[in-house]
């Protein structure tokens, strides 16, 4: 079996300013005939995978798309990629 090459890996937004309690679809757009897995990570505290007042939040996730949500002020880097290539995201929480 012979899978083409995966070319490029890119966020759609690639920055987003969000208020705390707000959140933001990311999509991962990938150069490729054939689908792949793409991961999503951020360690930054300024967003989280989970809906405000749930108890856990899974420091990565594996999908298409994610929904982030801005937890408290500052910044992040949103990380999205595969096996060999990523691409990152900034999200800037601000308080209004």
């Amino acid at each position: 079996t012979v899978i083409p090459p995966l070319r490029d890996v890119r966020i759609v937004p690639d920055s987003v300013t969000l208020s705390i309690g707000d959140s933001a679809v990311f999509r991962a757009v990938t150069v490729s005939e054939t689908a792949v897995a793409v991961w999503w990570y951020s360690s930054d505290a300024a967003v989280s995978f989970a809906r405000p007042g749930s108890k856990t939040a899974p420091a990565s996730q594996t999908a298409a798309t994610v929904t982030v949500w801005a937890t408290q002020p500052g910044t992040a880097l949103l990380e999205a990629g595969t096996r060999y290539l990523r691409d990152a995201a900034h999200v800037r929480v601000v308080v209004r």
